[in-house]
């Protein structure tokens, strides 16, 4: 599929399937899967190390002066103090081996990137008895970004909207791309009908190891919302009027 005509005769970055493609998106998703991951736990353990490292001190300051440096507590003081700076030296190793989230941008139509990562899906849609409803922006919402990041990241909202309306019944099941064009930004968004999302667990969904279905790995929504970021985006929860949610990418106006 050719690149879009931009209106002044600039042409945005190609669009392509096939198996390369299907490549380029499965070895994107991996590394930032992989880099969300990895900001995770060194986050997560940070914090439980700290109040060891604290506990650790008081111990030390607590110890009775009449207990010599070489006895038994003096010895496991030291090697909790040892081990203590093994877990730091971890830590430091995992954030210094994070993939960087380089992005290859160009000029890209989000109308473009919407209907290739529906094409990428379209199998779920169909076997699901879902009705698609467009909404796109007629005066062609361009960005500049990463070709093969921006479609995953799509790709994850539309199968997190598919398998959000399996408890839905075949009839009632609606999935609804729109695009607009804004003041500051441009936002796409990929609504459902599903059974939505509580109120107690929408502030957890983005992250990482996350997720209501019992058996997801919990890394789609993340990996979209860590795309977002790496374009001076947001990925923000939406709830809709009646039924389901809606979320909403956007990403900042070409000038």
């Amino acid at each position: 599929m050719s690149g879009i005509k931009r209106p002044g005769g600039e042409t945005p970055g190609p669009i392509c399937s096939g198996d390369a493609e299907r490549w380029r998106l499965a070895d994107a998703y991996r590394r930032v899967a992989l880099r969300e991951l990895g900001r995770h736990w060194s986050h997560t353990l940070v914090q439980p190390i700290a109040a060891v490292h604290n506990y650790f001190g008081a111990a030390t300051a607590v110890r009775p002066s009449a207990e010599p440096s070489e006895g038994p507590m003096g010895e496991l003081l030291d090697h909790m103090g040892d081990q203590i700076e093994r877990l730091v030296e971890c830590v430091q190793n995992l954030r210094s081996r994070l993939p960087e989230l380089r992005l290859e941008r160009r000029i890209v139509d989000l109308n473009a990137i919407a209907r290739q990562a529906v094409l990428q899906r379209k199998g779920g849609l169909v076997d699901r008895g879902i009705d698609l409803n467009w909404s796109l922006a007629r005066d062609h919402p361009h960005v500049t970004g990463d070709v093969t990041l921006l479609t995953q990241a799509l790709i994850n909202l539309i199968v997190n909207a598919l398998e959000a309306m399996d408890a839905t019944p075949r009839d009632g099941r609606q999935l609804t791309i729109a695009s607009r064009v804004d003041e500051d930004e441009v936002w796409i968004s990929i609504g459902d009908t599903g059974l939505g999302v509580p109120e107690e667990m929408a502030q957890r969904i983005f992250e990482p190891l996350f997720s209501t279905k019992e058996g997801a790995l919990g890394m789609g929504l993340p990996v979209a919302r860590a795309i977002a970021e790496a374009h001076e985006g947001h990925l923000r929860l939406e709830p809709q009027p009646v039924q389901g949610v809606r979320f909403r990418f956007s990403l900042p106006r070409l000038e």
